[in-house]
């Protein structure tokens, strides 16, 4: 998944983006823009299980945005998780954004 992914928020809701969990060597990194004049209350999680599977996954705390977030942050990870959940409980002002980018994976 090289190609860098990106997601517009405007009004609250949960986001979900899928990884290249195969990626050898992982690695993912995220970013949350809160432009000024937009006001955004957010939290960002993570989890090892499948997606497409019937059972619902786990979401695990980001260590940076695990806790409720008011302004831009980022983090990244280099062991490999499958994918990352974006929960926005409020958005007004305008759009914050979500930025997700892989590098090319070597297989």
């Amino acid at each position: 998944m090289a190609t860098p992914r990106t997601l517009n928020v405007t009004a609250p809701g949960t986001f979900v983006m899928d990884t290249d969990f195969m990626q050898s060597p992982f690695n993912a990194q995220w970013f949350v823009e809160v432009p000024g004049g937009v006001t955004a209350s957010y939290t960002v999680n993570f989890t090892g299980d499948d997606l497409n599977g019937a059972a619902t996954p786990t979401w695990t705390a980001d260590s940076v945005a695990g806790s409720a977030q008011t302004a831009t942050k980022n983090n990244a990870y280099n062991a490999p998780i499958r994918g990352l959940q974006f929960v926005f409980t409020a958005v007004s002002g305008g759009a914050a954004r979500v930025n997700l980018l892989q590098g090319m994976s070597a297989r």
